[in-house]
Order: structure tokens, then C-alpha cells, then sequence
């Protein structure tokens, strides 16, 4: 077997003060390649991967004094590109594309008085993704999805030493190209995943003192169309599962 893998990742960002709001723009590239070649059962086997992800994002944060204590908001919106190229010996040859818009806010407000954070956020994402296959200029699969996920929280300093906290939640996880399995299921078929979305429930405890820190969770975790990988088929969605 044999295995060539290379990236490369280039960024930059400018950011600015207007009027006590702080604004922040960002560009990122990654390139990623990928080869191998494997032998199996007497014969050869070799693919070779391309990929580039695109990332373009604006936020704007801003602090600010209430009566209850400081308060801060960041407000964002962001878009993400993604294309790859694949190219196989035996599994055939394939374009594949994504692309996302996604808006996201989180607020944390800190009440002085009461020695504790009140947390909230939101994000909303828009994917849309497609598989084309390169010898026969077919479309594999066009894909759209929206998700949302929101964090509620609550954070409170008990004394010197022991702080506490509460926390409820949804999260997602979009299957990225990578993630997208071409196997001999009838025959070579892509298997297009469904989002992992899952609901999260969270208490916890921390103690910190001079020398010593210890930290102490409950949570319980539910999720839905798990990604998860089978030697077999590929990547594939699993039952509902739960973790605590």
C-alpha cells in the first residue's frame, strides 16, 4: 500500500473598531490532495483526491455596560465552498461540490451582582451539495439541507472555589465531501448521508483551589442519523443513539 497526502492552508483577516463595534473579515483556502495505491486479491487499485475549500466570513462584537452587568453580542454570517475531484481506477471518476450560508449569534451577559453568565446562541445553515459522475456527465445525487442549532446556558460562581453551571442545546454536523461513500451497493451508488443533529442536557460542577482542580458533568446526549463508518458499506447514518 502506498499513500501520498498533502495540504496546504492560507488565511487572512482585517479587523477594525468603528464607534465602539468591532468588525472582523476573514478569508481561508485549504487544499487538500490525496493518492493512494493498494493491492488486493492479485490486482491494483489506486484513487487520487483533490480537493479546495473556500471560507469567507464577517462578524461584528460589541460590548457594552447594562444595569445588570456587561454584556456581549457577536453576530456573524459566513460561506463555505467546497469542490473536489476524484479519480479511480476501478470506482470511476466523480466531481463532487458543496456549498453553505450560514448566520450565527451568541450572546453572553455577566450579572456582577450575582456572580454569574447568562449564555444564548443560534446558527442557521443552508447546504446545498451535488455529486456528478465525470464519464457518463450524469448527476449521482443534488442534495439541500437546512439546520439550525441554539445553546442555552447559565453559569454561576458559588464562592471562592466552586462555580456551577446549566446547559440545554441542539447541535448538527453536516456530512462533508469526504464523509460521502461510493461502494458496490448497486453497483458503485453513492450513498447520500442524512445530517447527525442531535439535543444535549448538561449539569456541571467545578472546584479550583491553589493547587487542586476538579470538574464533575452530567449530560445526556440524543442523536439522530449518527454518522459513523462500516468497513464494509462506508460511511452510513445510525439509529437514534443516546450517550450519558
Amino acid at each position: 500500500t502506498f499513500i501520498d497526502a498533502a495540504s496546504t492552508s492560507v488565511g487572512v483577516f482585517a479587523e477594525t473598531d468603528l464607534n465602539g463595534f468591532q468588525w472582523r473579515t476573514d478569508i481561508k483556502r485549504r487544499e487538500r490532495g490525496y493518492y493512494f495505491l493498494d493491492q488486493s486479491g492479485g490486482s491494483a487499485s489506486s484513487a487520487k483526491h483533490a480537493n479546495v475549500n473556500d471560507i469567507y466570513g464577517i462578524s461584528i462584537n460589541k460590548n457594552w455596560s447594562t444595569f445588570l452587568g456587561n454584556n456581549r453580542l457577536i453576530v456573524g454570517l459566513e460561506k463555505n465552498k467546497w469542490n473536489q475531484s476524484r479519480i479511480t481506477s476501478g470506482f470511476g471518476n466523480y466531481a463532487n461540490s458543496a456549498e453553505s450560508s450560514s448566520i450565527f449569534f451568541k450572546n453572553d451577559l455577566d450579572i456582577q451582582s450575582f456572580e454569574s453568565r447568562i449564555t444564548a446562541g443560534y446558527r442557521l445553515e443552508k447546504l446545498d451539495k451535488k455529486s456528478i459522475d465525470e464519464d457518463t456527465s450524469s448527476n449521482l445525487y443534488v442534495d439541500d439541507d437546512t439546520q439550525s442549532a441554539f445553546e442555552l446556558g447559565f453559569f454561576k460562581k458559588v464562592n471562592q472555589s466552586n462555580s456551577v453551571w446549566i446547559k440545554i442545546g441542539s447541535q448538527y454536523r453536516l456530512a462533508n465531501i469526504d464523509e460521502q461513500s461510493y461502494e458496490t451497493v448497486s453497483p458503485f451508488s453513492p450513498i447520500a448521508l442524512n445530517t447527525q443533529t442531535s439535543t444535549e442536557k448538561e449539569v456541571g460542577w467545578r472546584f479550583k483551589a491553589a493547587d487542586t482542580q476538579f470538574e464533575s458533568r452530567v449530560f445526556t446526549t440524543d442523536f439522530k442519523n449518527e454518522i459513523a463508518y462500516d468497513p464494509i458499506i462506508g460511511n452510513v447514518n445510525l439509529d437514534l443513539t443516546r450517550r450519558r
